[in-house]
C-alpha cells in the first residue's frame, strides 16, 4: 500500500513537472505574442495619428473657405397596416414627407415584414419614427401618434430648414 502511494506521488510529481515545463513554454509564447501585438499597435497608431492630422487639416481648409458640412438624415416610419395609431399618422406623415422630401429622406418600414431593421433600432411600439444619420446611427426617436404640429417640430429639428 505504501509503495503504491509512493508511486502515485512520484507520477504526480512527474506530471507536475511536465505541466510546469509546458506553462513555462506557454509563458514565452504569450510574451512573444504580446511583443508582436505591441509593435503592430505602435505602427498602426502612428498611421492613425497622421490620418487624424490630414482630416483636421482638411476640416480647417473647409472652415476657412466657408464651406459647410451638411449631414443628411433619414426618417424611418416603423408601422403596421393593422395598427390604428399608424393609420391615424399616415396622412400626417405623407403630407410632411411631401413638404420635406428635398431636405430629408423618408422610408416606411412594415414591422411585420422587416424584422431585422425593426430589431436593429429596438422598435417596441408602433408607430415609431427614427432619425438616422449618414452612418445609420440613430440620433432621435418619436414614439406614438402625435399631432401634425408635434411631428413637424420633430422633422424641423433634422431638416436644416
Amino acid at each position: 500500500m505504501n509503495l503504491a502511494v509512493y508511486v502515485e506521488k512520484k507520477i504526480y510529481v512527474k506530471k507536475g513537472c511536465i505541466i510546469i515545463e509546458k506553462i513555462k513554454n506557454k509563458k514565452s509564447y504569450i510574451i512573444i505574442g504580446l511583443i508582436i501585438i505591441l509593435v503592430i499597435l505602435v505602427f498602426t497608431g502612428k498611421q492613425l495619428l497622421t490620418n487624424k492630422a490630414i482630416v483636421s487639416n482638411d476640416y480647417k481648409n473647409l472652415v476657412n473657405n466657408n464651406i459647410t458640412i451638411n449631414k443628411t438624415y433619414k426618417i424611418y416610419n416603423f408601422g403596421s397596416a393593422l395598427c390604428p395609431a399608424c393609420r391615424q399618422m399616415d396622412p400626417i406623415y405623407e403630407k410632411i414627407k411631401e413638404e420635406y422630401k428635398s431636405l430629408l429622406e423618408f422610408e416606411y418600414v412594415d414591422v411585420n415584414k422587416d424584422f431585422k431593421l425593426s430589431y436593429t433600432y429596438g422598435i417596441e411600439y408602433t408607430p415609431t419614427f427614427i432619425v438616422v444619420d449618414d452612418t445609420g446611427t440613430k440620433v432621435d426617436k418619436l414614439v406614438g401618434a402625435v399631432s401634425e404640429t408635434e411631428f413637424r417640430k420633430f422633422v424641423d429639428k433634422w431638416s436644416n430648414k
